[in-house]
């Protein structure tokens, strides 16, 4: 490949990239340090290159590249480190001056604002931070806040911020009205009036589209339009970063292309002058990125734009690899906190899979030219479906370090979900800027008003389709995951910087990773597929765990406490699982029904086991649960006790449960090999041989012993130090009791 070859700008800005990223959080020494060695070492191959004619070209070539380095670390010096350095001074209870800028978040409990603080105490200070303060209705953007704050200093993002402000009583804090009676141009000089405008066109836009589509679609087209996700559901969310589609809803290169392109090609056909249509599309891009608020993922989309730009006024040709690399360098430099942004390097990196290895692989796909009319559109359809596929296998194997590092699954039905709504999307992102520019033309509104809410119709089922087929995305949260991923980076990275005689030598790393992942998962799945339970009680909350491959169950034996939903989750996280495929429940408590709603937000639960209700308030959270749980997708099933469940493929349960004349619980985990018994004292039999017992003093009466000096059990496991008092047990050294009272306790087992 070769990228780097007769590219000096591309490998010059490729340095300051890596070297900004590097440095971003080291300290203020280590960056001066950093940056002198680099300049010693350019004077001392500038003077090799004066004195040896022979490493002359070579010797310049490294004091530019070092250069690049010192470049690169003073930029993060002088933007990043000293004005950390500033922000750590205000640390502590201050009286701040804040500007607001920007509402992020809004509720009836608290409110949380990009801000400008123009002073903390006597200091004068224009550095943008996060405010949160207690709710108050009257406040909003463009307002200052006077009041007495709690500082912190933190590490800055995209939005540089260096600062966090406290301000939990609204009522001490006094409140300046700064926008009203302002106008436009007037607003538009002051102070932060780019980014208030900018705040307040994007609002405009978004109430005008939740006015005529409604909040979920008028959601789903600010992500498309502008990359504007926060109001789009959880759950939505999770379909699409499921369906490998996420990308549709941050602007990008794509959007570009649609929305610029559309204008393009308009000024095209009325035959404007090359060099004239280049300075109208580039005013659109300004506009464009103003409604975006100037977002990183447009900015790069925009400034490679005016690279290729660029290129056609000095050049006939532009090279696209290059102005990727100097509009991402261009990014760093204007954002300096975006050499960590991931949503610029995921956008990065795909983008740069596709300057690279899709046009190799497209030349080799021959265009249908001496074929009959109808055998020529249908080949022609077939190659545009096998250009999107790989044009998503590309992308995808670029952004693989990216996914595994950050998001632990990788989506197997991307190529399907892009097929589906590639082109639907193209014709989304048009529509809904046709819909607001003719929102105001009654027939007309009412037409585009209908077609770009089928269109979002599309999109949404298309996606919650994809999402929800089994085995949807695969977990990269195995070990050999690490290795595998590792090695390909480092291949390919190789492979496009060398110089390579047979470019189809790229696809090498491609073909050895997909192939590695087949049978390291054949191997694991045949080898290492041992079902394990995990017992984990939270106090009086206990779960039963079950895992097999990448199956995840759960016996939710709670009392519906609102903690539940994170312990489940942390549980969930550590697996190598992807989705849930059984929820079941014990018992109804209204806390149950916010678990399962949060749970089904964040992952995909593919069915729910509900105890039969034996009262009217476990009939009524039945309900509550049912409609919830239908709404959402999710296989509803009543068992009755003593009903034996299926868990996954190798393990099964049965639970006696509470009736009028026992109180407690007997839980059985079993397979061919072992038994997992969960009982409470009263359910325990002493004729029945026990693998593992675990004795738990839930729902047990206090007041009452137990004589289970017969007990006949491999090991059993006290929960609690307490229950001891209440249970004579038999003498054996297999039992394992607490030593203390735990908030926490957890047990793992095999099933082998």
């Amino acid at each position: 490949m070769g990228i780097f070859i007769k590219r000096p700008l591309a490998l010059f800005s490729f340095i300051f990239l890596i070297t900004a990223m590097l440095v971003y959080s080291a300290s203020n020494n280590v960056k001066l340090y950093l940056s002198i060695s680099a300049t010693v070492l350019v004077l001392l191959f500038l003077i090799l290159s004066f004195t040896i004619k022979k490493l002359r070209v070579k010797a310049v070539t490294l004091a530019l590249c070092l250069l690049a380095i010192v470049f690169s670390t003073l930029h993060s010096y002088v933007f990043i480190g000293i004005p950390m350095a500033d922000a750590e001074k205000y640390v502590g209870e201050n009286t701040a001056l804040c500007y607001i800028v920007d509402e992020e978040y809004s509720s009836a409990h608290s409110k949380q604002y990009c801000v400008k603080i123009t002073r903390i105490g006597e200091d004068n200070l224009n550095i943008k931070a996060l405010l949160v303060c207690g709710f108050d209705p009257n406040i909003s953007e463009g307002d200052e806040i006077y009041g007495l704050a709690e500082i912190e200093a933190v590490q800055g993002n995209e939005s540089e911020q260096l600062l966090t402000v406290y301000m939990e009583d609204a009522e001490n804090c006094y409140i300046r009205r700064t926008s009203e009676g302002k106008g436009i141009f007037e607003l538009l000089f002051s102070d932060c009036g780019i980014e208030l405008l900018s705040g307040k066109l994007s609002d405009f836009i978004k109430s005008e589209l939740f006015e005529l589509l409604g909040e979920e679609k008028g959601a789903l087209a600010m992500g498309f339009f502008i990359g504007e996700r926060s109001d789009i559901p959880t759950d939505v969310t999770r379909n699409f970063q499921r369906a490998g589609v996420s990308h549709l809803m941050a602007v990008s290169g794509s959007h570009i292309a649609i929305l610029l392109g559309g204008i393009e090609i308009i000024l095209r056909k009325l035959r404007v002058h090359k060099n004239i249509r280049c300075i109208a599309v580039t005013a659109f891009s300004v506009i464009f990125l103003f409604i975006t608020g100037f977002s990183l993922s447009a900015c790069r989309s925009v400034f490679m734009l005016y690279a290729v730009y660029i290129g056609y006024f000095t050049y006939e040709e532009s090279d696209p690899i290059t102005s990727l690399f100097v509009s991402v360098a261009v990014i760093v430099l204007i954002f300096p906190h975006s050499s960590v942004d991931l949503s610029l390097w995921m956008s990065f990196l795909a983008t740069l899979g596709l300057l690279t290895v899709y046009p190799i692989v497209e030349e080799k796909i021959p265009y249908p030219r001496k074929k009959k009319r109808i055998i020529r559109r249908l080949i022609l359809i077939g190659r545009e479906l096998l250009l999107t596929s790989l044009m998503t296998v590309i992308a995808n194997m670029f952004l693989l370090p990216i996914i595994w590092y950050y998001f632990g699954e990788f989506s197997l039905v991307s190529i399907l979900s892009n097929i589906l709504i590639t082109f639907v999307s193209s014709v989304f992102i048009l529509s809904v800027p046709l819909l607001l520019i003719f929102s105001r033309i009654p027939l007309l509104c009412v037409v585009l008003r209908w077609f770009v809410s089928l269109v979002a119709d599309v999109i949404l089922y298309a996606v919650d389709f994809c999402s929800g087929l089994p085995n949807a995305t695969v977990s990269l949260k195995y070990e050999f995951c690490t290795y595998i991923v590792l090695l390909f980076a480092v291949s390919m990275a190789i492979l496009l910087v060398v110089k390579l005689k047979r470019k189809l030598f790229v696809l090498l790393p491609y073909a050895c990773a997909v192939v590695s992942f087949v049978i390291c998962f054949v191997i694991y799945g045949i080898f290492f597929s041992v079902p394990q339970m995990s017992y984990i009680n939270y106090g009086n909350n206990e779960l039963f765990i079950v895992t097999e491959n990448d199956e995840f169950s759960i016996c939710d034996n709670t009392s519906g406490g609102l903690g539940v939903y994170s312990d489940i989750f942390y549980e969930f996280e550590l697996s190598y699982a992807t989705e849930i495929e059984k929820y079941i429940l014990t018992q109804y408590h209204g806390g149950h029904i916010i678990t399962l709603d949060l749970l089904s937000q964040n992952t995909v639960v593919r069915s729910v086991y509900l105890p039969t209700p034996n009262s009217y308030a476990d009939n009524t959270y039945a309900e509550d649960i049912w409609n919830m749980a239908t709404e959402k997708g999710i296989d509803v099933f009543f068992y009755n006790s003593g009903d034996v469940l299926k868990i996954n493929k190798n393990v099964k349960m049965q639970a006696l449960l509470s009736n009028g004349n026992l109180n407690g619980k007997y839980i059985c985990f079993f397979n061919e090999n072992k038994s997992v018994v969960y009982s409470t004292p009263g359910y325990c039999n002493t004729s029945e041989k026990y693998d593992i017992l675990i004795l738990s003093d839930s729902e047990a009466d206090s007041d009452k012993r137990y004589d289970l000096k017969a007990l006949r059990a491999e090991r059993i496991y006290i929960t609690s130090k307490e229950l001891t008092e209440q249970v004579a047990l038999p003498s054996t050294e297999n039992i394992f009791i607490p030593s203390t009272s735990k908030k926490y306790l957890k047990i793992e087992f095999e099933f082998d």
